[in-house]
């Protein structure tokens, strides 16, 4: 049985690191000198994700439709879009949704409209009360099931240009299809 674990367990933590690794940002911090300009015609359109570390997976992120990244935890990307208005969604995954949640989780859209040579801030967000985890709450799904939720809101807002830098400064950097 010792030999078992001492076999078991190193491929468990192997596992378990491959599994962060994946889900790490593919790039640096936001620097803004590194970052795309707008250009006349075209607009360019930052969005990132803030929490505390605690919310696993991705949210996909569209515009008009479109899919052009799913982004992490501490995680930003940008687009180039053109004036006019536009339909921004966050949506999680199915198998990335966090579940029991009451709801908070849903698709968040956020209609926004475009003017050329700007640059747009939008953030998604994750809020909670400052009430510590429970053991129960730690122990897995069912503590999870069992225990009561401690997000507060979830949102998919637009910010403006000074507090949309300072947020996102801490935020690594996610490819989007729309850039390749």
């Amino acid at each position: 049985m010792k030999c078992y674990i001492t076999l078991v367990l190193p491929m468990v933590l192997l596992a378990a690191l491959s599994g962060c690794s994946a889900l790490s940002s593919s790039g640096p911090k936001f620097a803004m000198n590194a970052q795309p300009f707008a250009d006349g015609s075209k607009s360019i359109v930052y969005v990132y994700r803030l929490t505390n570390g605690r919310w696993v997976g991705r949210v996909d992120m569209t515009v008009d439709g479109k899919k052009f990244v799913e982004i992490g935890d501490s995680e930003y990307s940008w687009c180039r879009v053109s004036p006019g208005d536009h339909i921004f969604r966050a949506e999680w995954g199915l198998m990335d949704k966090p579940m029991f949640e009451e709801g908070h989780f849903d698709a968040k859209t956020l209609n926004v409209k475009i003017e050329s040579n700007k640059i747009y801030f939008l953030c998604y967000s994750i809020r909670e009360n400052s009430n510590p985890t429970t053991m129960l709450e730690s122990s897995g799904l069912l503590g999870k099931a069992l225990s009561k939720s401690h997000v507060t809101s979830v949102e998919f807002l637009s910010e403006e240009e000074a507090l949309g830098l300072h947020n996102i400064r801490t935020c690594g950097y996610r490819e989007s299809s729309m850039t390749k």
